[in-house]
């Protein structure tokens, strides 16, 4: 059996981002809980946004905040695109 990784997200997380994070593969454990030093794999990435789209101003694009900045500027995507593919439509 393959480990999931590891997303460690502030307490109260909502449905919706437990939702989100899970369908991207993660466990989600309580940030109090994550180790010095750990940095979100997107972070690492580059796929941090100083980006208006992103609505809570928290450096991370969610799968809606990603989908309404593509409904603003008239780009058509897959309604069951994953985040990943969504995020490229946006930078592209």
């Amino acid at each position: 059996m393959q480990e999931q990784p590891v997303w460690y997200e502030p307490h109260p997380c909502s449905p919706q981002r437990k939702a989100e994070l899970r369908a991207q593969g993660y466990r989600i454990v309580d940030a109090a809980f994550a180790p010095d030093g750990w940095q979100a794999p997107e972070a690492r990435s580059g796929e941090t946004s100083e980006d208006p789209a992103d609505a809570d101003g928290n450096g991370y694009l969610s799968v809606a905040e990603i989908r309404d900045a593509l409904d603003e500027r008239g780009i058509e995507y897959d309604p069951k695109a994953r985040r990943p593919e969504l995020l490229a439509l946006l930078k592209g």
